[in-house]
């Protein structure tokens, strides 16, 4: 309550002596960025190189070894006894930290495939695979679940933690090896605007008081284009900002909060810049762009970085990865080129249906290509997020457009 007395004081104040001063200035003038926009503080990403030149994956399959050896003399001084029912100890567990949109099905599709792959059957999700015991590393199966913490199951090698946040790793009660994929936020920004003006989700539907009987779906009908990616860029600058939820909650400018449902925008920025900060050795990032451009000997350095075995497990994920790159980039799937393999894979949903996996639910929705929010953003559009998130897009790697050239840095 202090500080909103005092953010408001000080408004009033510069707005009757220094009339020039603008809200976004009196952020800047008045509090220290570090405490009025922690998203915008800089930050760094470790990312894995998977799309790099053949001398950048293997230095990086170098490091990747090195700290493994490092973690397993450490593991040797603190081994203790396997309690039933839990896989070997001396197997870190694959972690996908997942984020609707944020290249989620990449991972759900080829964690899916490496466990058909490995273990036969329907898989953990399904009937077959799902009742067997704990497999030896001899000819491991490397079951998958999917979902919140309390989904987890301590008989999977790997699992999709959806929404996470650093806090909640250690209710996994396992060492784990996890990747967060990353997208450009333009391109989430971009797919949040397709998605609401279409989706039938009830908080976006129904007539609300606040907007006079409208719903927020209605309203965002009623915009142009341009107005309406605005609106987007709003939500998503709020749902990050501590400086903007002071001005919509205490000035009266309530635009970006008209939709605060639904916010996964939001929540994505918010747990990856977490998991940066929080500087876990066992988190690493990969760009979705990365993802979609790899080549086998990129897929082996995620491999090698999950932890999985030289051989045919290795030899599985980098099939499981290539297969879900396929899908991703909406090429299909031949039969013959993935030796009939394709009926035992589970079926990628199609929009707008509902997957259900480990207990989690969410829904599918078209995925945006890299880069196309340059077809969705006018010029105001990306000067308006790039004055509010320069920072938030040059610590993820992606270049403003006032930058020039690529808008993807190298890793």
């Amino acid at each position: 309550m202090f500080l909103a007395f005092f953010y408001v004081g000080g408004f009033e104040h510069y707005r009757l002596h220094r009339p020039e001063v603008t809200e976004a200035g009196l952020k800047r003038a008045l509090v220290p960025n570090v405490v009025l926009e922690m998203i915008e503080s800089e930050f760094e990403l470790k990312y894995l190189p998977i799309a790099g030149s053949d001398a950048r994956i293997a230095e990086a399959v170098e490091d990747v070894a090195a700290a493994r050896a490092v973690a397993a003399r450490g593991g040797a001084n603190d081994a203790e006894e396997t309690a039933a029912g839990v896989v070997d100890a001396d197997d870190p567990l694959i972690v996908h930290l997942s984020h609707k949109g944020a290249g989620d099905r990449f991972f759900r599709t080829a964690l899916h495939a490496l466990e058909v792959n490995t273990c036969g059957g329907a898989g953990a999700n399904g009937t077959d695979a799902s009742g067997a015991g704990a497999s030896t590393n001899d000819d491991r199966c490397v079951r998958w679940c999917s979902g919140s913490e309390e989904n987890f199951r301590q008989d999977v090698h790997s699992f999709t933690f959806e929404s996470p946040m650093p806090r909640s790793m250690r209710l996994l009660g396992r060492d784990y090896r996890a990747v967060f994929v990353v997208r450009d936020p333009r391109d989430l920004v971009a797919q949040a605007y397709l998605e609401h003006l279409e989706t039938s989700a009830a908080w976006a539907r129904l007539p609300r008081d606040d907007l006079h009987g409208d719903s927020f779906q209605s309203r965002l009908r009623a915009m142009s284009a341009e107005d309406g990616v605005d609106l987007e860029i709003d939500r998503f600058t709020a749902s990050i900002s501590l400086a903007l939820n002071f001005q919509r909650m205490f000035l009266g400018h309530g635009r970006a909060l008209e939709g605060s449902h639904d916010n996964a925008v939001g929540e994505f920025a918010r747990s990856m810049r977490a998991f940066a900060t929080a500087a876990d050795d066992g988190v690493r990032f990969v760009r979705f762009e990365d993802l979609l451009a790899a080549r086998p000997e990129g897929f082996e350095l995620l491999g090698r970085w999950f932890g999985l075995s030289d051989g045919a497990e290795l030899d599985a994920f980098v099939n499981a990865c290539g297969r879900a790159q396929v899908e991703a980039l909406g090429l299909g799937l031949d039969d013959a080129a993935v030796d009939g393999e394709k009926e035992k894979a589970r079926r990628v949903p199609e929009d707008g249906e509902i997957y259900c996996d480990g207990g989690g639910c969410a829904e599918s929705s078209h995925l945006l290509p890299p880069g196309a929010w340059k077809e969705h953003f006018s010029e105001r559009n990306a000067q308006r997020f790039e004055k509010e998130h320069a920072t938030l897009l040059r610590s993820m790697g992606y270049l403003a457009s006032s930058d020039g050239g690529s808008t993807i840095a190298a890793v």
